[in-house]
């Protein structure tokens, strides 16, 4: 639920906040997530992702017989 807001909030803005609380805990007590996550830094980490998904998308519209222009 979180990364979905975060990744609506950086469709439209340079960064957004994160913030987990109680995530786990340990013998001092319950541990949170607050980070600050930049689009560029949410580009860098899906990038890889990115690159994986052209081949089996290549294959795909060829498979079918369309265009890039013609997916919707």
């Amino acid at each position: 639920e979180e990364a979905e807001k975060a990744k609506m909030a950086l469709s439209s803005s340079q960064s957004t906040d994160i913030n987990l609380p109680f995530i786990t805990a340990d013998s001092s007590g319950p541990k949170h997530l607050n980070v600050t996550l930049s689009r560029s830094k949410l580009e860098q980490i899906c990038d890889d992702l990115y690159e994986r998904t052209k081949k089996p998308f290549k294959s795909c519209l060829e498979d079918s017989g369309l265009s890039v222009g013609e997916v919707g």
